[in-house]
């Protein structure tokens, strides 16, 4: 992609829809340019459509797609990805905070129980240490308390 090209598209206005210089021409593959740029360069998306079993045009689906971004329950103004796409990724991430925060809710479990009352050699404290990663500030005080601990 040629540098001007780049620039233009990141200051398309919204609704821009690009579908024949730059994508491929095997399938049904276009750029669109869904919200309005507030601050910033816009975002424009790519979207491909793998599997058309209904059949539409190409100009069927942009327009569904710029469509959808309009719809969002969040939000009165168009998102860069169509609702349904969003609503998805706020599900997964949310199951994946909840699957995270029980994984270490289990791991905790496991070293308090070990470490209770407990003098472990080095090597199984890096081993029981290194399972217990954390990027927290609040789990690295619960980590220094245990790991620190001085044997009796």
């Amino acid at each position: 992609m040629l540098d001007n090209e780049l620039r233009a598209i990141q200051r398309a206005c919204q609704g821009t829809v690009l579908d024949t210089d730059i994508v491929s021409l095997n399938g049904f593959e276009f750029y669109l340019n869904s919200d309005a740029t507030i601050q910033g360069t816009s975002r424009p998306m790519l979207y491909k459509v793998l599997y058309d079993e209904i059949g539409f045009t190409l100009d069927d689906i942009q327009q569904l797609t710029y469509y959808l971004c309009h719809i969002d329950v969040r939000c009165t103004k168009a998102i860069y990805v169509p609702a349904p796409v969003h609503c998805a990724t706020l599900h997964v991430s949310h199951h994946l905070e909840l699957h995270y925060k029980s994984q270490m809710s289990k791991d905790m479990n496991e070293i308090n129980h070990v470490l209770e009352d407990t003098c472990l050699s080095t090597e199984k404290q890096s081993q029981l240490y290194s399972k217990f990663k954390t990027t927290n500030n609040s789990d690295m005080a619960v980590r220094n308390k245990y790991f620190n601990k001085p044997c009796h």
